[in-house]
């Protein structure tokens, strides 16, 4: 039947339904549980390369229904990826060769992904791991689409490259490769972004808006995450919508807060993330940092698991300058304030006060070190006198 269908899908030019006999997930998988081995000459009305890779793919989906997912990986990248490639290059049609090349770019992320942790590999990242091997043929893949031998209709296969690249290098920690993906998508010669699919532009968009928030570029990952969530269908459409758009929310809420934006209470308790961020926003506004590491320790392993520790921890920053800001509000005799100038005795007896246990509360350096970074970081506008142990507010805008 698998052949038949081939066959069929590349003799009727009906591409979406060739990728869609290719799918490799957890229902299409249930039909190779028992599916006898397929030769390339089965698929020999189909033409050289493209019985190479049908075969190698039917080969590799046994494997996988059995549950050998290392040994699925390896028969398609060695048996499959360049026949394919071949097969890629030679189609006249974008219409089938697109989504075709959106599939396989799938596959092969998922079936490294799934060997590496079949196998239990703890070194995802080694040159000669699974995972960077996949990299390495989505990079032929996407060579190849970005400069198409013939139709040029076949660059739309571009955007669903990079989505299956950004998500390998970013589970295996290799950031830095994802520079040449978003230049290339940005040069001239690009498909115009605007003409991919809704569902890959919103999954770019997320992304990129995580590389800039690794970058420390805040306002411009803001704008980026806001489009994947715009483009996202609304949590109420499916459960797979909601789960999108709480991905996508788990950057933009810390995001939005770090730009001075709290999220409202109703957009919270409709994706269920009141239990999560509410504490944090609360924290955010009044300066309570005590209460911003009761949430964080309890939401630790989860931030860990989503990728947001780091970036919920530069929140922190946010209610340590709250907390300045108020300490600084309350020891004044007159609003608006008159003096410029803050005892970093105030602000450490207020740490104290928010710290755990007596054994937990800053000393004078620490609380100094404190009001450094904040200055660092822009938070703050001043200088201190480490002699007498004073913050020297700006007059003008002193918490931007």
């Amino acid at each position: 039947a698998f052949v038949r269908s081939c066959l069929r899908s590349l003799h009727g030019g009906d591409g979406v339904a060739l990728a869609s006999l290719l799918r490799l997930d957890d229902d299409a998988l249930s039909s190779w549980a028992a599916a006898p081995a397929l030769a390339p000459h089965a698929f020999s009305q189909a033409g050289e390369q493209a019985s190479l890779f049908l075969a190698a793919h039917a080969s590799a989906a046994t494997l996988a229904a059995s549950g050998a997912w290392p040994e699925a990986y390896d028969t398609f990248a060695a048996e499959g990826v360049q026949p394919f490639v071949r097969w890629f290059r030679e189609q006249d049609d974008a219409g089938v060769a697109v989504p075709v090349m959106q599939q396989i770019a799938t596959n092969l992320y998922d079936l490294a992904s799934k060997a590496e942790k079949a196998s239990g590999s703890m070194a995802a990242a080694a040159e000669d791991s699974r995972l960077s091997n996949a990299g390495m043929k989505l990079q032929s893949c996407f060579s190849e689409a970005f400069n198409p031998k013939k139709d040029k209709d076949k660059k739309m296969a571009c955007l669903s490259i990079v989505i299956a690249m950004f998500r390998l290098y970013f589970s295996i920690n290799t950031l830095h490769l994802t520079r040449n993906l978003v230049n290339s998508m940005s040069a001239r010669n690009a498909p115009d972004f605007d003409s991919f699919p809704a569902s890959q532009r919103a999954t770019y968009r997320y992304y990129t808006g995580r590389l800039l928030v690794f970058e420390d570029r805040f306002a411009e990952a803001e704008e980026h995450l806001a489009y994947a969530l715009r483009h996202t269908p609304r949590a109420s459409h499916s459960a797979v919508a909601l789960r999108n758009r709480r991905r996508v929310l788990a950057y933009l809420i810390p995001v939005r807060m770090l730009l001075g934006r709290m999220p409202s209470d109703e957009l919270l308790r409709m994706h269920g993330m009141d239990k999560t961020f509410g504490p944090v926003k609360r924290a955010c506004v009044t300066g309570d940092l005590r209460a911003f590491n009761d949430v964080m320790e309890a939401t630790t392993v989860s931030h860990i698991q989503l990728g947001t520790f780091l970036l919920m921890e530069r929140l922190r920053q946010f209610v340590l300058r709250t907390l300045l800001k108020r300490v600084h509000l309350v020891t004044q005799p007159a609003l608006p304030p008159t003096n410029f100038q803050l005892d970093l005795h105030q602000f450490q007896r207020a740490l104290a006060m928010c710290a755990s246990s007596d054994e937990d509360a800053p000393d004078i350096e620490e609380a100094e070190c404190l009001v450094v970074t904040l200055i660092y970081r822009k938070a703050v506008k001043g200088y201190i006198s480490h002699k007498l142990r004073k913050l020297v507010l700006s007059k003008k805008d002193a918490f931007p």
